[in-house]
């Protein structure tokens, strides 16, 4: 059963806290790209699985899960960098709806 279209920052109950639809995107790309069941979000990119070699498939969903984002330029990200922290960097630089 596919998951219904949410509008970009919809919050959701998952798993008894809430994650933004965004937050779901990025963790079930992730989890596809590494061909796992589950990403513990609080954890470093190094410790799920994410190597230099999965960069390039990560910036792909990045540009898929938030598509308003003018300069991809100006995230942060490295083996340290927990999957919630790309999420908050990522709505931290999309436009606010008008």
């Amino acid at each position: 059963m596919s998951r219904p279209a949410l509008h970009p920052r919809q919050d959701i109950k998952l798993k008894g806290f809430k994650m933004t639809d965004t937050l779901c995107q990025l963790s079930d790309g992730i989890k596809n790209m590494l061909g796992i069941d589950e990403v513990d979000l609080d954890r470093p990119l190094s410790q799920i699985g994410v190597d230099s070699l999965n960069v390039v498939e990560m910036i792909i969903i990045c540009q898929q899960v938030y598509t308003n984002i003018l300069d991809y330029d100006a995230i942060n990200i490295d083996e340290n960098t927990t999957v919630r922290e790309i999420d908050s960097q990522m709505n931290s630089l999309m436009p606010l709806p008008a």
